[in-house]
């Protein structure tokens, strides 16, 4: 692990397990979702400084769609990843909008 500047801050640490970590970001999602307003999950995660899921390279694809399957979030259309490589832009649903959501 590499040691941050000074003055940065800490990055959280990864969750144990996916329900704990999943439980802990969930809110922030929500709150997206309320606003109405098209999203990219990364973008989020970095201005919120959420912590790392157990397995990034899974977890954050399974978060979202749990989201979807909950009727929080929509897909509206592709946004740029970090890499560069295309990623699923996301929207809150008029239910989320209107905090009728589970």
């Amino acid at each position: 692990m590499t040691t941050p500047l000074p003055g940065m801050p800490t990055p959280p640490a990864p969750s144990a397990d996916y329900e704990t970590w999943a439980e802990t970001v969930r809110p922030v999602y929500a709150a997206a979702a309320s606003t109405g307003r098209t999203f990219l999950c990364w973008h989020i995660a970095r201005d919120h400084h959420l912590p790392d899921p157990p397995n990034p390279k899974r977890d954050w694809a399974r978060l979202m769609s749990d989201l979807h399957r909950a009727g929080l979030i929509r897909q509206d259309g592709y946004g740029e990843a970090r890499d560069h490589s295309a990623v699923h832009a996301w929207r809150g649903t008029r239910a989320a909008m209107q905090g009728r959501a589970a």
